[in-house]
C-alpha cells in the first residue's frame, strides 16, 4: 500500500542520515525525523506530497507517472546493456549442468 512504501522511504531517510552524522553531530534531526511512537514525519511528507500532486489534477499526476515510467525503462535497459557488456561468454558452457541436469533448472 502507499502508507507502507510512505513508511520505508521514510525509514530510509533516517538511516540514511544516521550514517552519515558522526557522533552526536545531527542528533537534533534525527530526534525531529524519528521521535518515537511509530510516528513518522518523512512518510507524511511522501504522503502530502502524493496527495498534493493528486490534488493538482490528473493532467500532472499523468506526466509524473510517465516520468518516473520513463526512468523505470531507462534504467531496466541500461542494466541490461551493461550486464551483457561485463558477461563472459566462458561462463556459459555448459548451459545446464551435467551434475544436476535439466531439474537443476526448474528447482
Amino acid at each position: 500500500s502507499a502508507s507502507a512504501v510512505a513508511r520505508s522511504w521514510g525509514d530510509k531517510v533516517v538511516s540514511y542520515v544516521s550514517s552519515i552524522s558522526g557522533d552526536g553531530e545531527a542528533s537534533y534531526l534525527i530526534a525531529i525525523l524519528d521521535p518515537g511512537y511509530g510516528i513518522n514525519p518523512c512518510a507524511f511528507a511522501v504522503s502530502l506530497g502524493a496527495v498534493m500532486l493528486l490534488l493538482g489534477g490528473v493532467k500532472e499526476s499523468k506526466w509524473v507517472a510517465n516520468i518516473f515510467s520513463t526512468f523505470n525503462v531507462c534504467l531496466v535497459a541500461f542494466m541490461a546493456l551493461m550486464s551483457l557488456s561485463l558477461a563472459k561468454p566462458e561462463n556459459l558452457k555448459p548451459v545446464v549442468a551435467e551434475k544436476f541436469g535439466p531439474g537443476g533448472i526448474l528447482r
